[in-house]
């Protein structure tokens, strides 16, 4: 078997790389007195699956997926309830000067989909998600030559 010779350079790679190198800015975001109803709606003419919400000055106070939002659309008070009402308070967060590694650690181990990104005074800044780093391990994986490919068979 032949030894994968660009493990080093990926590995070197990936620790330079910053979570402010993977982060979205251009964020949806909702507030907590926002009915759940439209909140489905928002997400799917967004095409996103974790929307972050945040009080008047844009501090993070929760989070919502949609299959939170599904989930409370199956109850008969649908039409009166309220992201405060079924949004995650006890947020993971990273800053954007963490490295990249570290939040994909979070990531796999807390099994979420998504990390808001904070300032030091708790603002959202924008978010990391798992399509994130499916992104550039598809870009890392496509840039490969021929040569290296060979050097990853037996």
């Amino acid at each position: 078997m032949k030894s994968r010779g660009s493990g080093m350079a990926l590995d070197s790679l990936c620790q330079a790389m910053l979570i402010s190198d993977l982060m979205t800015t251009a964020l949806v975001t909702a507030r907590p007195e926002d009915k759940v109803d439209s909140t489905l709606y928002d997400m799917k003419l967004a095409m996103i699956r974790h929307l972050p919400v945040v009080d008047d000055r844009g501090h993070l106070v929760g989070i919502v997926s949609d299959r939170d939002v599904l989930l409370s659309l199956g109850t008969s008070e649908a039409t009166n309830v309220y992201l405060r009402d079924i949004m995650s308070r006890d947020v993971e967060t990273v800053s954007e000067d963490e490295d990249a590694a570290s939040a994909l650690e979070i990531i796999l181990e807390k099994r979420i989909g998504s990390l808001p990104v904070v300032g030091e005074e708790g603002q959202l800044l924008g978010v990391v998600t798992e399509t994130d780093y499916l992104r550039v391990a598809h870009s890392m994986l496509s840039s490969k030559s021929v040569s290296s490919e060979e050097s990853w068979r037996d």
